[in-house]
């Protein structure tokens, strides 16, 4: 499946999925960017990664803006003055 987080679909692991909201946030434990949802590690890596490689992580990318929206909306039920 293309990645399609934010509404930009990457059909070509050739293509980085950055678009541009370089903010770097926390998810169990591990960083990553609340933009593009890579790891910091992958963000580095990946002009070095394979295609392969590449398209492995922007399949895992729909999963992870699903596991981040879902954290944020929990944690704005649980302190609703943020």
């Amino acid at each position: 499946m293309p990645y399609s987080g934010n509404n930009k679909i990457i059909h070509n692991a050739s293509l980085s999925p950055c678009i541009g909201v370089c903010k770097v946030g926390m998810n169990a434990g591990i960083r990553y960017c609340i933009g593009c949802f890579r790891t910091v590690d992958e963000i580095r890596q990946w002009v070095s990664l394979s295609l392969s490689e590449r398209q492995n992580i922007l399949n895992q990318l729909p999963l992870r803006q699903k596991e981040y929206d879902l954290n944020r909306q929990l944690t704005l039920n649980n302190n609703p003055k943020l």
